[in-house]
Protein backbone atom coordinates (compact mmCIF):
# COMPACT_ATOMS: atom_id res chain seq x y z
CA UNK A 1 0.00 0.00 0.00
CA UNK A 2 2.87 2.45 1.07
CA UNK A 3 4.84 1.73 -1.95
CA UNK A 4 1.44 2.54 -4.78
CA UNK A 5 1.16 5.47 -2.82
CA UNK A 6 4.55 6.57 -3.22
CA UNK A 7 4.62 5.80 -7.09
CA UNK A 8 1.48 8.17 -7.07
CA UNK A 9 2.82 11.07 -5.52
CA UNK A 10 5.94 10.70 -7.99
CA UNK A 11 4.11 10.30 -10.47
CA UNK A 12 1.94 13.35 -9.72
CA UNK A 13 5.17 15.37 -9.42
CA UNK A 14 6.20 13.93 -12.47
CA UNK A 15 3.42 15.31 -14.33
CA UNK A 16 3.43 18.78 -12.03
CA UNK A 17 6.77 19.30 -13.35
CA UNK A 18 6.01 18.68 -16.96
CA UNK A 19 3.55 20.82 -16.97
CA UNK A 20 5.37 23.90 -14.99
CA UNK A 21 7.73 23.51 -17.38
CA UNK A 22 5.76 24.04 -20.28
CA UNK A 23 4.62 26.80 -19.35
CA UNK A 24 8.41 28.43 -18.64
CA UNK A 25 9.51 27.25 -21.70
CA UNK A 26 10.64 30.57 -23.77
CA UNK A 27 8.31 31.51 -26.41
CA UNK A 28 8.79 31.05 -29.85
CA UNK A 29 7.13 32.30 -33.16
CA UNK A 30 3.95 30.57 -34.18
CA UNK A 31 2.46 29.42 -37.05
CA UNK A 32 -0.50 31.58 -37.48
CA UNK A 33 -2.18 29.47 -40.03
CA UNK A 34 -2.08 25.96 -37.22
CA UNK A 35 -2.68 28.28 -34.55
CA UNK A 36 -5.99 29.38 -36.81
CA UNK A 37 -6.64 25.66 -37.24
CA UNK A 38 -5.71 25.15 -33.69
CA UNK A 39 -8.76 27.77 -32.90
CA UNK A 40 -11.76 26.71 -35.24
CA UNK A 41 -11.01 23.22 -33.27
CA UNK A 42 -11.12 24.61 -29.75
CA UNK A 43 -14.51 26.77 -30.86
CA UNK A 44 -15.93 23.64 -32.47
CA UNK A 45 -15.75 22.07 -28.67
CA UNK A 46 -18.62 24.44 -27.57
CA UNK A 47 -20.96 23.41 -30.65
CA UNK A 48 -23.92 22.75 -29.17
CA UNK A 49 -23.83 24.06 -25.73
CA UNK A 50 -26.62 25.95 -24.01
CA UNK A 51 -26.59 30.25 -24.30
CA UNK A 52 -26.23 32.02 -21.17
CA UNK A 53 -25.48 35.65 -21.25
CA UNK A 54 -22.08 35.59 -18.79
CA UNK A 55 -21.23 32.18 -19.22
CA UNK A 56 -17.67 31.00 -20.18
CA UNK A 57 -17.70 26.99 -19.72
CA UNK A 58 -19.30 23.93 -20.94
CA UNK A 59 -22.44 24.77 -18.59
CA UNK A 60 -23.33 28.01 -20.47
CA UNK A 61 -21.73 30.67 -22.45
CA UNK A 62 -22.05 33.66 -24.46
CA UNK A 63 -20.81 34.79 -27.92
CA UNK A 64 -17.90 36.92 -26.19
CA UNK A 65 -17.05 34.19 -24.06
CA UNK A 66 -17.36 31.88 -26.91
CA UNK A 67 -14.63 34.03 -29.05
CA UNK A 68 -11.98 34.05 -25.96
CA UNK A 69 -12.72 30.46 -25.22
CA UNK A 70 -11.98 28.60 -28.04
CA UNK A 71 -8.97 30.31 -28.44
CA UNK A 72 -7.94 29.63 -25.14
CA UNK A 73 -8.16 25.89 -26.11
CA UNK A 74 -6.58 27.09 -29.30
CA UNK A 75 -3.48 28.55 -27.71
CA UNK A 76 -3.04 25.72 -25.12
CA UNK A 77 -3.36 22.89 -27.89
CA UNK A 78 -0.99 24.78 -30.64
CA UNK A 79 1.89 25.61 -27.43
CA UNK A 80 1.48 21.86 -26.00
CA UNK A 81 1.31 20.23 -29.71
CA UNK A 82 4.66 22.50 -30.36
CA UNK A 83 6.12 22.46 -26.89
CA UNK A 84 6.08 26.34 -27.39
CA UNK A 85 5.62 28.29 -23.96
CA UNK A 86 4.32 31.62 -25.85
CA UNK A 87 0.84 29.93 -26.59
CA UNK A 88 0.48 28.65 -23.18
CA UNK A 89 0.93 31.88 -21.46
CA UNK A 90 -1.36 33.58 -23.75
CA UNK A 91 -3.73 31.54 -23.50
CA UNK A 92 -3.51 32.26 -19.48
CA UNK A 93 -3.46 36.27 -19.71
CA UNK A 94 -6.53 35.42 -22.12
CA UNK A 95 -8.41 33.46 -19.79
CA UNK A 96 -7.52 35.76 -17.22
CA UNK A 97 -9.12 38.99 -18.95
CA UNK A 98 -12.75 38.81 -19.44
CA UNK A 99 -13.73 41.05 -22.40
CA UNK A 100 -16.93 42.07 -24.02
CA UNK A 101 -17.60 42.04 -27.88
CA UNK A 102 -17.53 45.95 -27.95
CA UNK A 103 -13.99 45.18 -26.23
CA UNK A 104 -12.85 43.58 -28.22
CA UNK A 105 -14.61 45.73 -31.11
CA UNK A 106 -12.38 48.20 -29.60
CA UNK A 107 -9.13 46.27 -29.88
CA UNK A 108 -8.89 45.25 -26.13
CA UNK A 109 -5.22 45.19 -25.01
CA UNK A 110 -4.18 45.44 -28.21
CA UNK A 111 -5.02 41.73 -28.73
CA UNK A 112 -7.78 42.48 -32.09
CA UNK A 113 -7.30 45.13 -34.72
CA UNK A 114 -10.04 45.47 -37.18
CA UNK A 115 -9.93 44.35 -40.98
CA UNK A 116 -12.62 46.43 -42.42
CA UNK A 117 -16.77 46.99 -42.51
CA UNK A 118 -19.76 45.68 -44.23
CA UNK A 119 -23.51 46.16 -44.14
CA UNK A 120 -24.06 42.13 -43.15
CA UNK A 121 -22.02 38.95 -42.92
CA UNK A 122 -24.44 37.86 -45.73
CA UNK A 123 -23.28 41.17 -48.33
CA UNK A 124 -19.43 39.98 -47.65
CA UNK A 125 -16.77 38.90 -49.76
CA UNK A 126 -15.72 35.88 -47.59
CA UNK A 127 -12.45 35.42 -49.87
CA UNK A 128 -11.08 38.76 -47.59
CA UNK A 129 -11.50 36.54 -44.46
CA UNK A 130 -9.49 33.82 -42.53
CA UNK A 131 -10.69 31.10 -40.11
CA UNK A 132 -10.77 32.61 -36.55
CA UNK A 133 -11.52 36.21 -38.26
CA UNK A 134 -14.66 37.57 -35.93
CA UNK A 135 -17.77 39.44 -36.77
CA UNK A 136 -18.80 42.10 -34.35
CA UNK A 137 -22.33 43.95 -34.74
CA UNK A 138 -21.51 47.44 -35.17
CA UNK A 139 -23.15 48.41 -31.52
CA UNK A 140 -20.97 45.79 -29.95
CA UNK A 141 -24.07 43.38 -28.66
CA UNK A 142 -22.74 40.30 -30.81
CA UNK A 143 -19.79 38.47 -32.11
CA UNK A 144 -19.31 35.55 -34.07
CA UNK A 145 -16.43 33.71 -35.46
CA UNK A 146 -15.57 32.18 -39.12
CA UNK A 147 -14.77 28.86 -39.02
CA UNK A 148 -14.34 29.10 -43.26
CA UNK A 149 -16.05 28.12 -46.34
CA UNK A 150 -18.84 30.51 -45.49
CA UNK A 151 -19.60 28.84 -42.19
CA UNK A 152 -19.45 30.49 -38.96
CA UNK A 153 -20.08 29.78 -34.93
CA UNK A 154 -21.80 31.31 -32.48
CA UNK A 155 -23.19 31.59 -29.28
CA UNK A 156 -26.49 32.57 -30.67
CA UNK A 157 -28.87 34.37 -27.79
CA UNK A 158 -32.02 33.83 -30.22
CA UNK A 159 -31.22 30.18 -30.89
CA UNK A 160 -30.50 29.49 -27.38
CA UNK A 161 -27.19 27.48 -28.03
CA UNK A 162 -23.89 27.89 -29.70
CA UNK A 163 -24.53 26.70 -33.61
CA UNK A 164 -22.29 26.45 -36.64
CA UNK A 165 -23.95 28.70 -39.78
CA UNK A 166 -23.77 27.97 -43.35
CA UNK A 167 -24.10 31.28 -46.00
CA UNK A 168 -26.90 31.63 -46.92
CA UNK A 169 -29.13 31.58 -44.12
CA UNK A 170 -32.08 33.63 -42.63
CA UNK A 171 -30.31 33.93 -39.06
CA UNK A 172 -30.92 37.44 -38.19
CA UNK A 173 -27.26 38.03 -37.27
CA UNK A 174 -26.16 37.65 -40.32
CA UNK A 175 -27.94 40.58 -41.53
CA UNK A 176 -26.97 43.38 -39.40
CA UNK A 177 -24.30 46.02 -40.17
CA UNK A 178 -20.87 44.76 -38.92
CA UNK A 179 -17.17 45.23 -38.25
CA UNK A 180 -14.67 42.50 -39.00
CA UNK A 181 -11.64 42.35 -36.69
CA UNK A 182 -8.77 40.03 -36.05
CA UNK A 183 -6.89 37.93 -33.06
CA UNK A 184 -3.32 39.84 -33.56
CA UNK A 185 -2.16 35.97 -32.67
CA UNK A 186 -3.86 34.81 -36.02
CA UNK A 187 -2.44 37.75 -38.19
CA UNK A 188 -2.12 36.57 -41.94
CA UNK A 189 2.13 36.38 -41.94
CA UNK A 190 4.08 33.24 -42.11
CA UNK A 191 3.89 33.59 -38.44
CA UNK A 192 3.52 35.77 -35.89
CA UNK A 193 5.29 36.65 -32.53
CA UNK A 194 3.86 35.30 -29.53
CA UNK A 195 4.02 37.64 -26.28
CA UNK A 196 6.44 36.97 -23.86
Amino acid sequence: MCKRRRVALTLLLLISVVLFSLFLMPGRNTDASALRADYCRGLQLYTGDRYIWGGEGRFGIDCSGLVRKGLVWGQLINGARTMNGGPLRNAIALWWHDCSAKELLGGFRGWTRVLFTSSSIDETDHSRLQPGDLAVTTDGVHILAYLGKTTWIEADPIVGKVIEVSLPTGNPWFNRPVVFIRWSWLEDQKSVQTQP
